[in-house]
Formats: C-alpha cells, sequence, structure tokens
C-alpha cells in the first residue's frame, strides 16, 4: 500500500477537518483500490457496457462483422500498448493497473470463440476458403496490432524520457492513489450511465408502455451481461494457459449450442433467449484469452527471448479456431445463425 503524506502534525483546517481524519480517509480509499474483487468487478462490468451499449451493429454485403472483428483487432492493439507501458514503467504501482487492465478489461472487450463461430459462417456464407482465410487474417492481424501498440507505447515513453529526465513521473502517477480512485469512480459512473441509457433515451422521446418494456428489458441484458463477463474473467483466472481457457471457452458454446439444438420442439424466447445468448456472447467470450494469449506471445519474445515457444504457442491457438471453426461450420445455418447472434449480443 501507498504511504500518504501526513503533513505538519496536528494542523488542521476548520473546513475539512483534522489532517489526521484527511488521511485516514486517504488510507481507506488505498485499501479498497487494492483489493483485487474491487477491479475484478468494475472492470470486466466496464468492458462489458462498452461492448454491449455503444459497439455498433457494421457489416458488409457478404456478412463480413466488420464492429466485432474491429472490436478484436483494436483490443490487440490496446493490450499491446499496455504490455509497453507494463514493461518500460519504472512504477510498480502502474505496472500493476495495466496488468489489471490486461487480465480484467481486454479478456472481455475480444473474445476468441467469435472468431471461430464468425469464421464458421464466413464457411456457409462464402465458401470454405473465405471461412479460413476470416481465422488466419483475423489472428494475423491482431499479432500486428498487437506489436503496432507495443512499439508505439514503449516509443512515445522513451521518447519522453530522452528529453525530459522527469518523463518517468508522469507514467508512474497512473498508480497513485488518486489517478487510481478516479479512474475507478468513473468506471462505476460509466457503468450506471450505461445500465439506465435505454431508458433515458425512451423518456427524451413519445413513448408507449411497449416502449418502457422494450427499454426495461435492454437494461436486464446489459445487466445480466455484465454478471457473465464477470462470472466469465473469475472462472478463467483458474485455466492455468490461453489455449486451455480458448478451448474451453469454444467448447461450452459448442455445449450450450447442443443444448439449444435439443429444444426444436420448444425453442427458447423472451428473457431465456436473451440469457442464453449472453451466456455464449458474455460468458464464454470471458473465460478466452485471446488478449492474453498476444501477451503470452509477447512475454516469450521481448522478456524470455525464447522466439520459438511463442511460435508453437501462436500456431496452437490457430489450430484450436481452425478445429472449433470446422465443428461450428459441421452445424447447419439455423443453429450458426443464432450462436452468430448470441455472440454479437
Amino acid at each position: 500500500m501507498e504511504q500518504v503524506n501526513s503533513g505538519p502534525i496536528g494542523n488542521s483546517d476548520p473546513e475539512t477537518g483534522s489532517t489526521q481524519q484527511q488521511n485516514s480517509g486517504k488510507r481507506g480509499d488505498a485499501s479498497i483500490l487494492d483489493v483485487q474483487l474491487v477491479w475484478s468487478i468494475i472492470l470486466p462490468a466496464t468492458a462489458e457496457c462498452v461492448i454491449s451499449e455503444f459497439l455498433p451493429v457494421a457489416s458488409t454485403q457478404h456478412g463480413l462483422d466488420i464492429a466485432s472483428t474491429s472490436a478484436n483487432i483494436f483490443g490487440a492493439y490496446l493490450e499491446g500498448a499496455l504490455f509497453g507501458m507494463e514493461r518500460q514503467t519504472s512504477s510498480v504501482p502502474t505496472a500493476q493497473l495495466c496488468v489489471k487492465f490486461r487480465l480484467l478489461f481486454m479478456n472481455v472487450f475480444t473474445s476468441f470463440p467469435f472468431v471461430a463461430v464468425h469464421g464458421a459462417e464466413m464457411c456457409v456464407l462464402n465458401g470454405f476458403l473465405m471461412g479460413v482465410g476470416y481465422v488466419l487474417t483475423s489472428l494475423v492481424l491482431a499479432i500486428v496490432a498487437f506489436e503496432a501498440g507495443r512499439r508505439a507505447s514503449e516509443g512515445a515513453i522513451m521518447k519522453l524520457r530522452s528529453a525530459n529526465t522527469e518523463s518517468d513521473g508522469y507514467i508512474s502517477r497512473l498508480g497513485t492513489t488518486e489517478m487510481r480512485a478516479k479512474i475507478l469512480y468513473s468506471f462505476i459512473g460509466f457503468i450506471g450511465l450505461s445500465l439506465t441509457k435505454a431508458n433515458w433515451l425512451m423518456a427524451l422521446s413519445l413513448t408507449t408502455q411497449n416502449d418502457h418494456n422494450t427499454a426495461s428489458q435492454r437494461t436486464l441484458e446489459t445487466l445480466t451481461g455484465i454478471l457473465f463477463a464477470i462470472s466469465g474473467v473469475v472462472l478463467g483466472g483458474y485455466i492455468s494457459s490461453t489455449c486451455r481457457a480458448n478451448f474451453m471457452s469454444c467448447f461450452l458454446v459448442a455445449v450450450a449450442f447442443a443444448t439449444h439444438r435439443m429444444r426444436t420442439a420448444n425453442p427458447l424466447t423472451g428473457t431465456l433467449a436473451m440469457v442464453f445468448a449472453k451466456f455464449v456472447g458474455s460468458f464464454c467470450g470471458a473465460i478466452s484469452g485471446f488478449a492474453a494469449m498476444l501477451s503470452d506471445m509477447g512475454v516469450l519474445i521481448h522478456s524470455d527471448l525464447n522466439p520459438n515457444k511463442a511460435v508453437v504457442g501462436i500456431a496452437q491457438n490457430i489450430l484450436i479456431c481452425i478445429l472449433w471453426m470446422l465443428i461450428f461450420y459441421a452445424f447447419d445455418r439455423h443453429g450458426l445463425d443464432v450462436y452468430s447472434y448470441a455472440l454479437k449480443s
């Protein structure tokens, strides 16, 4: 825990109270900010709100989901930037904050099973080679984006360091108690805004009772996604490798798909259909390690200086993705539509 400067002993201010009371409050904030559980709730919830409420729907006439694919690529760039900052900073709290964002935010923001499922959809729509090409292109672009983010982050920090001996202080401030508190409280406010956005937008226009029901359903959908995302991140933390995590996430998607197919005589509707979609999209996506896979590669190449292991690790994940793409491709068109929608929800 950080030490808080207490100032001259005995000094007090009639408006703010005693110095001892102020420092006690700061120490309380610091202790809350150091609790992993707090970050394990807020960061996955924030990432889920970004994806669910603010990611626009965009696709091409050939069925390519531009929005979700771009989210994976942009997430890979952010993962690289955080990885570079973590390596360059001399501040332990700042490095720890970068690790929290990589593990708890980026693994929800990105999704490995989406690549496999959408690759299978591309197979159905445009032919087998297009599906395989989508999977390979997505993963290669993610690697390139990660490396670009790492170089941009490390290059910016090194440039600041060469121009200003105090540059490390700017980066170190990100890990201070005050800055971490601002980040945490800002994210809490963002989550609250996301949960109320649907009802707030409905209130701005002429609404009917059906509109209010739709807004409430949307809020429930976002809240369900948040709970699934948090659960997925926590469970994913117990899986020892990204290959296992990615395989398990796709396996759970397949189990959910098979369960849904057994209910063809009585298909899921309403709230149950929404919960099903969020289980596949939020829970299974959070268990996977799309972003963590890239950081593992970065550690092996840039820290352990073992590029051979990095190549093997990436190759294993590519093979896992293609394997599950083939399994999803074997499902019929109707089932594939259900899963593609679920992963975009």
